[in-house]
């Protein structure tokens, strides 16, 4: 089921000599997809799933615990690397971060409606804290 799924796939990391990070799930570049809306909205309703909670939590501490890595996310420095020797948390009002997503997102070549992404950004943030 999930949990084997969980347990055997394989995320790697490649920095290449341009400095841009390319990110790889059994071997195939998945750099692109995993940065869409579609993704970003999905995760937040994936990672409510405890089996796959714990196992990207524990794909997480092993790519940290070497140090010398830089993570984001809403639960790296809570719960992910509690005892982490720098952390920092950065607010910005939903507006500001509603158009930074839309730049990034026009950037990479998508068509997104300001208004959805603010949109999306708040029932992001509203089933985070649920």
């Amino acid at each position: 089921g999930l949990k084997g799924i969980v347990e055997k796939v394989q995320i790697r990391f490649d920095m290449t000599p341009d400095g841009v990070n390319h990110v790889y799930c059994n071997d195939k570049e998945v750099t692109t997809e995993i940065r869409t809306e579609a993704v970003s909205m999905q995760a937040s309703k994936t990672s409510k799933n405890m089996v796959v909670r714990d196992g990207l939590m524990g794909l997480q501490r092993r790519l940290g615990e070497a140090g010398g890595v830089v993570l984001e996310g809403r639960d790296i420095g809570t719960v992910v690397f509690p005892n982490a020797d720098v952390k920092i948390f950065l607010t910005a009002s939903e507006t500001i971060r509603a158009k930074r997503r839309y730049d990034e997102l026009v950037g990479k070549g998508e068509t997104p409606e300001l208004e959805k992404v603010l949109q999306d950004l708040k029932d992001r943030d509203h089933a985070d804290m649920t």
